[in-house]
């Protein structure tokens, strides 16, 4: 009879066990826009059969996963948020961010493995033995044994990766869509090279074609490019053939960049310095040039499809300071320049 009490209370904590809800853990997530970003580690998460999610600001935090660009590879850091306020870091580094990020998901399934956990603490250290008396009456100090592994520590040490000491816990993570974003003080600075094929309308009287480079270094919320661009462009107006040319340099600033899933949206200013010149073969043809100058509102989407190489597209408009007309002075002008034209692109990028 006492047996079968046992077993039927042993029966309704089971069930009750089996009825309470499991709790999603918590990660805070940090990557590049090079790197897979959150929703896509959480994916890798469900194949290896474990339920978490994206912590909010305020949130428990029960692990932190940053993934980012080091030197010509890829590296990513594991930490533990632990009740004793400690958290217990593994580094993982590969040519590729997608093999880090791989590691640290398989990092982080093992560390929620109770049975895991459990095999992989050590075993109890010996008691140390008596210390040998020595002349005068005093003895050896006691050899200090080895304390045992934390309970941070002890999931995470059954992996191969490299394991390092304990650090202050990390401060109230912010939102989780501000964190897939680049974040430069973990990923690093990383600079890019690129070209673009450019488009500019409201110069004379034929949309103009060219063609941009550029480069560009993040520092911080804002990165800075220099370009160097050209467009050129033929029309025929009044039994006239006119050509116009328009070289110049632009320094921007852009902020964010803003998204997630490798697409991204960047607000830009900037202005263009250089030269605007016309041909045309009139009565007795000629020649003009201007100087150019114009500030710049555009905005630049980016789509990192690759690794190191980014597809991005841009537009903006443009406003010159100075207003041209083409043709011979008294008669009525071939073309003219717009008070406002838009300038379009589309061009690749590469990461160094």
């Amino acid at each position: 009879m006492l047996r079968s009490r046992w077993a039927l209370i042993g029966l309704l904590l089971s069930a009750n066990a089996r009825a309470e809800p499991a709790t999603a853990t918590s990660i805070w997530y940090r990557s590049s826009d090079r790197c897979p970003d959150g929703v896509a580690f959480l994916e890798r998460l469900e194949q290896l059969g474990r339920s978490a999610r994206l912590a909010d600001a305020g949130d428990t935090i029960d692990f932190v996963v940053t993934l980012g660009s080091k030197g010509g590879g890829s590296f990513g850091r594991l930490e533990r948020q632990t009740e004793r306020g400690t958290v217990a870091i593994r580094e993982v580094e590969a040519p590729a961010c997608v093999e880090v990020a791989d590691a640290l998901a398989l990092s982080l399934d093992l560390a929620l493995d109770p049975r895991q956990g459990a095999d992989a603490l050590p075993p109890a250290p010996p008691p140390a033995p008596p210390a040998p008396e020595v002349a005068g009456g005093s003895e050896a100090a006691a050899p200090q044994t080895t304390p045992g592994v934390s309970e941070a520590q002890a999931p995470l040490s059954a992996h191969p990766a490299r394991q390092t000491a304990s650090a202050p816990a990390p401060p109230t993570a912010p939102s989780a869509e501000h964190d897939q974003a680049p974040h430069v003080a973990e990923a690093g600075v990383v600079a890019r090279l690129g070209a673009q094929g450019t488009l500019v309308t409201g110069v004379g009287e034929a949309p103009l074609f060219g063609a941009a480079v550029f480069g560009e270094l993040p520092l911080g919320l804002v990165t800075p490019r220099v370009s160097v661009w050209g467009a050129t462009g033929a029309s025929t107006v009044a039994d006239s053939a006119l050509r116009m040319w328009l070289f110049a340099a632009r320094l921007e600033g852009c902020l964010g960049p803003f998204g997630a899933r490798r697409l991204y949206f960047h607000p830009c200013a900037g202005a263009d310095v250089g030269v605007v010149s016309a041909r045309y073969a009139a009565e007795n043809g000629g020649q003009d040039t201007g100087a150019w100058i114009s500030p710049t509102l555009l905005g630049r989407g980016s789509w990192s499809f690759l690794e190191r190489v980014t597809l991005e597209a841009q537009i903006g408009l443009y406003v010159p300071l100075f207003s041209y007309e083409v043709g011979e002075p008294g008669q009525v002008p071939l073309a003219s320049t717009d008070r406002v034209g838009v300038q379009a692109a589309v061009g690749l990028g590469v990461a160094l």
